[in-house]
């Protein structure tokens, strides 16, 4: 599998990104574990693709980084990464290692697959196994990177927020709808996450804003 990188988007982009994981940076500066939890409305507004190029980002900045696939329902990373039976629910099911499932992506970047698709992935994902394992590698990396479901879509999402707290929020340009903000947040609202950005994400820069970026 070939290494991961932020160099292989358009530079726009990826200093975007860049940009992102600064602002995280200062929002996280007093927490102990540096959790974020990245998730959106629906399904199809590139939140594996952000979580993915928020991991790179923070690996350019020499951070040892942890990316988890915790979508149980469609777990996009675990396919385009490394779809293996190991992941979280054989953490859960057969108590194996995380270390054991770990793979390397790019520099400084650890993946988590979630494992094989569960019948139960509420149970697996509002577990103390799975939340002890990811405090207890929390003191291996400086960030953890989490894939979540939509918000909408799935309760899961709330549990991992409950435990994790650290929201990074995606929206689609053009797809996504007020009101459809509005019900994810009011979802989140009684668990109080701690809100670390909102990215509005698939947005077409016009040729102006692409040559700023593209100066020698």
């Amino acid at each position: 599998m070939a290494e991961e990188a932020l160099y292989k988007i358009n530079v726009l982009n990826a200093n975007n990104f860049r940009d992102l994981r600064t602002n995280i940076e200062y929002q996280l500066q007093h927490k102990k574990d540096k959790f974020v939890v990245v998730t959106s409305s629906n399904q199809g507004e590139g939140k594996s693709y952000c979580a993915l190029n928020v991991a790179l980002a923070f690996s350019e900045a020499k951070k040892k980084v942890l990316l988890v696939d915790l979508d149980l329902h469609r777990p996009r990373l675990s396919k385009n990464l490394s779809y293996s039976y190991m992941g979280i629910v054989s953490i859960y099911e057969e108590a194996h290692d995380y270390k054991d499932c770990l793979t390397s992506i790019a520099e400084n970047v650890d993946f988590l697959p979630s494992g094989y698709v569960p019948l139960n992935p509420s149970e697996i994902i509002s577990s103390d196994i799975v939340s002890n394992t990811l405090h207890q590698a929390a003191k291996d990396y400086d960030i953890i990177i989490i894939d979540s479901p939509p918000v909408r879509l799935s309760p899961d999402t709330k549990f991992i927020i409950s435990e994790f707290k650290n929201v990074l929020f995606i929206v689609r340009a053009n797809k996504t709808r007020n009101h459809e903000v509005e019900e994810a947040f009011d979802k989140m609202k009684l668990i109080n996450p701690s809100i670390l950005g909102t990215v509005l994400n698939m947005k077409k820069f016009s040729k102006k804003e692409r040559m700023l970026y593209e100066y020698k």
